[in-house]
């Protein structure tokens, strides 16, 4: 079995030789297991959506956005368009609207009494 040092140094060393050679591949590979950390199962979104997560993670409290179900339906915001729809423990729950549908987002805040400047924050950027 392999231990995690030597996994980690396989994967850096994978990902000097990808780099050189500009394999994507072993890349996604390396950014899959290592970088993209924070987020759930389903991780496709519209690029207008993943600008505004991105946005999301970088909010003083936010330790991680978890992508949920994703439904396409018509709607009247525009692509890219956040807004807020309940209280959760742990978090909040959001709505992640794109040129596609819908899709759910978990904001699991880490000090729970950041919550309501976190909602503010998120309201204040995507008023209409």
């Amino acid at each position: 079995m392999l231990s995690y040092r030597l996994l980690t140094k396989f994967l850096v060393g994978l990902l000097i030789n990808a780099q050189k050679t500009r394999i994507s591949g072993a890349y996604s590979i390396f950014k899959a297991c290592f970088v993209e950390d924070n987020v759930g199962r389903h991780q496709t979104l519209d690029k207008h959506v993943k600008q505004n997560v991105a946005w999301i993670k970088t909010l003083p409290g936010v330790a991680k956005v978890i992508i949920g179900i994703s439904e396409s339906c018509r709607h009247k915001y525009p692509p890219g368009h956040i807004r807020f729809k309940m209280d959760v423990d742990g978090g909040i729950k959001l709505n992640a609207y794109s040129g596609n549908g819908v899709t759910d987002l978990f904001v699991k805040i880490d000090p729970i009494l950041a919550r309501e400047h976190i909602k503010a924050l998120i309201a204040a950027r995507f008023t209409r």
